[in-house]
């Protein structure tokens, strides 16, 4: 299974390939639990991709053309990059208060660590 989503990642994003996969495994059978297990997908996420293969809708799964949900602080990327510069952060929980002080944001220390990755 490991092998046939690292060939599709090669002509498709990661998630594209495993919603491909789940749904070649919803259509000749398996169920949602046996999914979950091979693939680590959720429950809401299986659910969505069942319902769009039963009502023959697999196109709005791809209709996106692959855009990412923006971040909650992408509006506010350029106060932080000035403050951030003035006195960088030592600290990703420090970050963390910092970024929840200037827009009364707070994300998980994850989102917030994938966030300032993507600004540099």
């Amino acid at each position: 299974m490991i092998s046939v989503i690292k060939f599709l990642e090669r002509y498709f994003s990661k998630t594209r390939a495993r919603i491909l996969i789940c749904l070649i495994l919803m259509s000749v059978g398996f169920t949602n639990s046996e999914i979950r297990s091979k693939l680590g997908l959720d429950y809401k996420s299986l659910k969505k991709y069942r319902t769009a293969l039963e009502k023959e809708e697999i196109g709005v799964l791809f209709s996106n053309g692959g855009a990412r949900r923006q971040s909650e602080l992408e509006p506010y990327s350029e106060v932080i990059k000035k403050d951030f510069e003035e006195k960088p952060a030592a600290t990703l929980r420090a970050a963390s208060e910092r970024i929840k002080k200037l827009t009364g944001k707070s994300l998980s220390l994850t989102r917030l660590c994938v966030f300032l990755k993507k600004k540099g």
